[in-house]
């Protein structure tokens, strides 16, 4: 089995800002799909596998779609390419962390905005207003 291509994939935990990175990442199975590959580089039809396990089960097609929109936006890469019996295999890897991106329902009550400012503000971070109350 010829190896055609195989490149390492450095972890690094990097926040995710660009608008096409959080776009990529607004549907919830495409959102799990970078948590899959961060330790160990899989192809669409592990990932495939592993989000089935996991309680979201959808086909290798859609998978592979959101494969490449997660690839388009630079949350995944491929990492390895094998020819196998004249079929092309592809690894992907990551060196990106996704944070869970869901509040908790006792979010509001529990930190108000003023602490939130507050500890945005120790931490170097000036509160940014979306929309205005």
């Amino acid at each position: 089995m010829p190896t055609l291509l195989e490149q390492p994939v450095a972890i690094k935990r990097v926040p995710v800002a660009a608008r096409e990175q959080a776009r990529a990442v607004e549907d919830p199975t495409r959102a799990k799909v970078p948590e899959l590959p961060y330790r160990q580089n899989m192809t669409a039809d592990q990932m495939t596998e592993a989000l089935k396990k996991a309680g979201r089960d959808r086909a290798f097609t859609t998978i592979r779609h959101h494969v490449r929109v997660l690839k388009d936006a630079g949350l995944i890469r491929e990492t390895r390419i094998d020819e196998i019996r004249g079929t092309v295999s592809k690894r992907y890897g990551t060196q990106t962390r996704l944070l869970n991106h869901e509040a908790p329902e006792d979010f509001d009550a529990k930190y108000a905005k003023k602490r939130l400012d507050a500890l945005l503000r120790a931490n170097g971070l000036e509160p940014v207003r979306l929309c205005s109350k």
